[in-house]
């Protein structure tokens, strides 16, 4: 049996920090208690067959960036891992990286410890309280009204390699919409309405 402080001389708060304590205790296995960050790395990278191609090829590069710079060793249990140890972590790579790597960073984090604590290794997550970054401005930006106009009046210009087949219109309505649509910007009536 592990003692732990509970830090406080209140008898009602103590009673309720008892609880939670126990609570915690009852989720965690006392035999994998004692995996190691190495072998949670290993069951961290079996994982990975769900996910796709360019996602593996991703999160093995950043698996092989944290083994290279992480410096609190590896036969560390996992249990003793904490969120200061994590962020010390993060923080060089937060100042080299994009927002976007850098929330690929944070994720490899957040399911690393999401399956120690699946696998009952811990109760909670270290990195609980670990942000994804915001992104400054959207990758792609929507024209306006104006602007769509004017992109279809300079494609109209263009001579298309294909033609359209209009025999087989009403086989698929996305394909008739697509062409209903086509028609009207042909046509010069666009397709808003004219309380727009």
């Amino acid at each position: 049996m592990n003692w732990k402080s509970l830090k406080t001389a209140d008898r009602e708060l103590a009673k309720r920090k008892l609880k939670e304590e126990q609570d915690k205790s009852g989720r965690i296995d006392p035999v994998a208690e004692k995996k190691t960050l190495a072998e949670l790395l290993q069951d961290y990278e079996k994982s990975l067959q769900q996910y796709d191609e360019k996602t593996v090829k991703t999160r093995k590069w950043i698996l092989q960036t944290f083994k290279n710079t992480w410096t609190h060793g590896f036969d560390t249990p996992v249990k003793d891992i904490t969120k200061a140890q994590l962020e010390l972590w993060l923080a060089p790579h937060r100042q080299r990286l994009s927002k976007a790597s850098c929330n690929e960073f944070i994720t490899f984090l957040r399911q690393s410890f999401a399956l120690a604590v699946n696998a009952r290794v811990m109760s909670d997550s270290p990195t609980e309280g670990l942000k994804h970054l915001k992104r400054e401005t959207p990758i792609r930006q929507t024209p306006t009204w104006e602007q769509f106009i004017a992109i279809v009046k300079h494609l109209r210009g263009y001579e298309l390699s294909y033609k359209v087949d209009h025999s087989d219109v009403a086989s698929s309505h996305g394909r008739s919409k697509r062409v209903w649509i086509s028609k009207r910007l042909r046509l010069g009536k666009g397709t808003r309405t004219a309380a727009c």
